[in-house]
């Protein structure tokens, strides 16, 4: 499982990431466009016991990879920011981190703390990702749409998807909507 850690600058993502990784993990160098690395393989008693109850050769643990992602990029879906989105996408899930922390070492890069504000910048950011994919893909599907293996209701879902985004509703309000 691949668990990518999002979240604006400063906001503590490397902290968790190295909280979580125990410190063993490939770190990107400072400034770099790709995440840092880590994984951990997850202790389970219950599957320990069984091996023993079995005698098993081998047992295999559940390993859980850690993708530390550098603060929050112009997601527009080209240049670096398509590389940022498709290491994005290859993720199972996303942990957004939100700094809600004061240390005058550390300074916020809006100046002020406001959470809320934080994570509406990191969703718009990826809002425009997910309006750049499906233009890419809307665009593959105008060519495909005369393919009788197209659809219609993929191609109505598609522009209702598109509809959506914009107006600051997510895809994952995408099934409530009418």
């Amino acid at each position: 499982m691949d668990l990518g850690i999002i979240g604006l600058a400063q906001s503590g993502k490397t902290s968790l990431f190295e909280a979580l990784t125990r410190g063993h993990a490939h770190t990107a160098s400072f400034g770099s466009m790709e995440p840092s690395v880590g994984s951990v393989k997850v202790p389970d008693d219950r599957l320990d016991r069984l091996s023993v109850l079995l005698h098993a050769k081998k047992v295999t643990h559940i390993e859980v990879r850690f993708l530390d992602f550098p603060g929050s990029l112009a997601l527009r879906g080209e240049g670096p920011g398509a590389a940022y989105l498709a290491a994005l996408a290859q993720c199972d899930a996303l942990v957004h981190v939100v700094r809600a922390f004061r240390n005058e070492a550390v300074p916020h890069p809006e100046g002020s703390i406001d959470p809320h504000r934080d994570i509406a910048e990191v969703n718009v950011e990826l809002t425009f990702g997910d309006l750049a994919a499906l233009e890419k893909r809307h665009s593959k599907l105008e060519i495909d749409v005369r393919s009788p293996n197209v659809s219609s209701t993929f191609t109505s879902a598609m522009s209702r998807c598109g509809s959506m985004l914009p107006s600051g509703c997510g895809t994952a309000s995408f099934r409530n909507a009418r």
